[in-house]
């Protein structure tokens, strides 16, 4: 992977999904937070150093895709966003236009999950030569 490790923000409303899919990641040597809503997800932004956002699309309250929206707001570096969802009206075309990295169906594959946000965070810090992760 990397020297230090990718932190890892994990949105689901489905505590049991949010659980497994830090299990997997955490395996795979990422640090992973995880937050239950939009509103904790954003609380975590504001908080934490965040890589990547993981993130159901289809949540109660606030999407995946209004997160994705406040995250294209933030100031400085941005985290990548990967939106996962089991069944969404948005395509993988209009993702990418709203700046998500990938659209990923559930049932996830956590490896190949790993290998793309691997993959992502090599080439953002290459593409900022080292500079941190979003931090506030």
């Amino acid at each position: 992977m990397t020297d230090q490790p990718i932190n890892v923000l994990v949105v689901d409303d489905e505590p049991i999904l949010c659980e497994i899919c830090s299990t997997f990641l955490s395996e795979m040597g990422f640090h992973v937070i995880t937050a239950n809503s939009y509103s904790a997800a954003i609380s975590t932004l504001k908080n934490a150093t965040v890589d990547v956002v993981v993130t159901d699309v289809q949540m109660p309250n606030g999407s995946g895709i209004d997160l994705l929206c406040e995250i294209n707001k933030m100031e400085g570096l941005k985290p990548a966003v990967f939106l996962v969802s089991a069944f969404t009206k948005i395509s993988p075309k209009d993702s990418h236009q709203l700046g998500a990295v990938d659209l990923l169906d559930k049932p996830v594959d956590y490896d190949l999950l790993g290998q793309k946000i691997t993959t992502e965070y090599q080439i953002r810090q290459k593409g900022n030569m080292g500079n941190s992760s979003v931090q506030h």
